[in-house]
């Protein structure tokens, strides 16, 4: 049996192990980015089955709605993205959680001993203890990050697509137009044509008219060219092969006409410092960042702390037990060299907020 100096701390450890105990979330924070996009206006895909769904999408003229819903279910760059999120669910998990003890065992052997001599240890890291509150406060924070950057890449995808699927709608459109252009240029120079069989347009001016039919005609071939390359970018956007979606697929919409106005920037400014999630990601980042520099500033020099119990059972069958206690002295190594790591990334966390902060009005 360990002395009672091993019991007395448990009353005060217990508590504080179990208090920074997180669980983890059984939708890995996805819940909680679901609830930040249907804020904003962007609901959740209501199907489950991509492959069925992609099927039913193709199989009438495509909506911008519907591409954007089928792009959040199987854009391989949103999957990676949430990935993410569920890495940063288990930090967190992990932050509130202290190592596993570790268990020694030794047996020593002697030739004059009628009996091998048994030594049996555990050690827990004791600075894990005293950090655990302010490692799970750093890992929330974190945490929080990386949900607000699946939301923000999440809005970022659905106004790609919105731009890919316009672009296609402006394609085509070019593409109908200039069909027709061609179609006009060719009559006309069939009819000088017949001008010129009558004796009644000289060779020159019955060249000139052939050639620029035959430069809308090459103009409609660039513009299909351009149209068949805006239809596969619309696809890799949303993540759909060419395959599945087939080639006669069509838009529901046609490009709508602009604004007759733009809307005002001084009063959008105000509203996207307010609710855009990339630079609310890039704000939490850099408090996760700057409560990770006061944490590694105040304890740099602390080193591990081990605190453990021994017990001894000798040669002559005497057993002896106590508590062990082991700390790393900071001789050489006071921790300067990890608060200047600190000191650095909070000041690049700080920069890339600012770079942020500049992004978002000169994209306004």
């Amino acid at each position: 049996m360990f002395p009672k100096i091993f019991i007395a701390p448990a009353s005060v450890v217990l508590p504080l192990l179990f208090a920074g105990c997180a669980s983890l979330p059984a939708d890995l924070g996805r819940g909680e980015v679901q609830t930040q996009l249907q804020a904003r206006g962007l609901a959740a895909a209501p199907h489950t089955d991509a492959r069925a769904f992609t099927h039913e999408v193709f199989a009438a003229p495509l909506s911008l709605d519907a591409a954007i819903q089928l792009a959040l279910m199987r854009s391989p760059e949103l999957r990676a993205q949430a990935a993410q999120l569920g890495i940063a669910a288990a930090e967190v998990y992990e932050a509130g959680r202290l190592s596993n003890p570790l268990l020694s065992i030794a047996r020593l052997d002697s030739d004059e001993a009628a009996r091998p001599q048994l030594n049996l240890g555990i050690v827990f890291n004791f600075t894990e203890l005293l950090l655990l509150r302010a490692r799970g406060r750093i890992a929330d924070a974190e945490f929080a990050t990386a949900q607000a950057e699946l939301g923000a890449q999440t809005l970022a995808l659905a106004a790609e697509v919105e731009r890919a699927y316009r672009s296609v709608a402006a394609a085509q459109q070019r593409a109908e137009l200039q069909a027709q252009l061609a179609d006009g240029s060719e009559a006309g120079a069939e009819l000088a044509q017949r001008f010129y069989a009558a004796g009644n347009l000289k060779r020159a001016d019955l060249a000139l008219e052939q050639a620029t039919a035959a430069e809308y005609r090459l103009a409609v071939d660039a513009t299909a060219s351009e149209l068949a390359q805006a239809r596969a970018a619309l696809l890799r956007v949303i993540g759909v092969p060419a395959s599945e979606a087939g080639t006669q697929w069509t838009l529901a919409e046609a490009l709508a006409v602009p604004a007759d106005a733009d809307p005002d920037v001084d009063v959008l400014l105000p509203l996207a410092r307010e609710t855009r999630l990339d630079l609310r990601a890039a704000r939490l980042y850099a408090d996760a960042v700057a409560a990770r520099y006061g944490l590694t500033r105040r304890t740099a020099w602390l080193g591990e702390i081990e605190l453990g119990a021994e017990r001894e059972r000798e040669t002559d069958g005497e057993i002896l037990a106590g508590p062990t206690l082991g700390i790393t002295l900071p001789l050489f190594d006071w921790g300067r060299g990890r608060k200047a790591r600190a000191a650095a990334e909070l000041q690049a966390a700080e920069a890339a907020l600012a770079a942020r902060e500049l992004d978002v009005e000169h994209e306004l």
